[in-house]
């Protein structure tokens, strides 16, 4: 099993691994920031929800898991922190849709530091 899932990273990073910049996200700027969900929320409809929205169906997803809601707090919550490692680098949104600036990402990256708490 863990040889599967070690294959799956390697896979995963070597489609993604060129786009991806981890120290952007340690990099940056919170100040300001007060790490509600409100404001994560905007961040994540401007970018995210068009494909990890909960009435965004089938095709129309663009390969997002079902599960994966970026509309919806809890759904969010869980998933934050690797919505932001991603799309840090640019590898999310898919290249048919604009990434974040980096410091777009902080209002998400400050509600994760708080605990991703939902109201």
């Amino acid at each position: 099993m863990k040889k599967m899932l070690a294959a799956c990273i390697v896979l995963c990073l070597e489609a993604c691994g060129d786009k991806l910049d981890p120290g952007a996200v340690e990099d940056l700027d919170l100040a300001g920031q007060s790490g509600t969900w409100d404001e994560a929320a905007q961040v994540f409809a401007e970018y995210c929800i068009r494909c990890h929205g909960a009435n965004v169906k089938g095709e129309d997803r663009n390969g997002a898991p079902e599960n994966v809601n970026f509309d919806v707090c809890e759904s969010a919550s869980a998933k934050a922190d690797k919505a932001v490692f991603l799309a840090s680098g640019g590898a999310m949104p898919p290249d048919d849709g604009p990434s974040p600036d980096p410091k777009e990402l902080a209002p998400i990256q400050a509600w994760i530091e708080e605990g991703a708490p939902c109201p």
